[in-house]
């Protein structure tokens, strides 16, 4: 793709429970590297229509593209999906980490398994963005003995955000 293509277009955007319309024509686009913060009261949508962006759930209408690929289309294939839950993460409001492995081991898991990265570039990945926010010496905790090490994911580029990967 090139940067002038949106990474995520939407447009007319629907989303239903039942009788219970979530998404009602939401339009929007968010560019390659653009940072955006979805803001509004509990229970307007905003988580679902995250979860819309990497197909964990079905849109009921509208125009949905998320790196070209159109997801509106109803028949997505098992590849299709694991290709594109491949570039798009979520971090979830309450996310936590595995307790029983390392603040490292933690944060090069998802490069290592989604994006088939190598231990050791993981790793040179994680040390990087752990010394960027003042957490280098929490690599080696684990996390109930590590106050703040949840940061070290938080709101700041992950590995997969800076190998081209949509987090949201």
């Amino acid at each position: 793709m090139d940067h002038a293509t949106p990474a995520i277009y939407f447009q007319g955007l629907e989303k239903r429970f039942g009788d219970l319309s979530v998404l009602n024509g939401v339009n929007g686009q968010i560019n390659r590297g653009e940072v955006v913060s979805i803001i509004g009261p509990s229970g307007c949508g905003k988580s679902t229509l995250l979860r819309c962006f990497n197909h964990l759930e079905s849109i009921n209408g509208g125009q949905l593209l998320v790196d070209g690929m159109d997801l509106a289309r109803p028949n997505l294939t098992r590849k299709q999906l694991l290709q594109l839950r491949a570039k798009v993460g979520m971090v979830f409001q309450q996310f936590n980490l595995f307790p029983h492995m390392t603040v490292l081991d933690n944060l090069t898991l998802a490069p290592r398994k989604v994006l088939g990265q190598a231990a050791k570039e993981s790793s040179r990945m994680a040390r990087f963005y752990l010394d960027k926010v003042g957490l280098g010496a929490k690599g080696e905790a684990y996390p109930t003995n590590s106050r703040g090490a949840k940061a070290a994911g938080g709101d700041r580029p992950s590995p997969l955000h800076e190998a081209g990967h949509h987090v949201v």
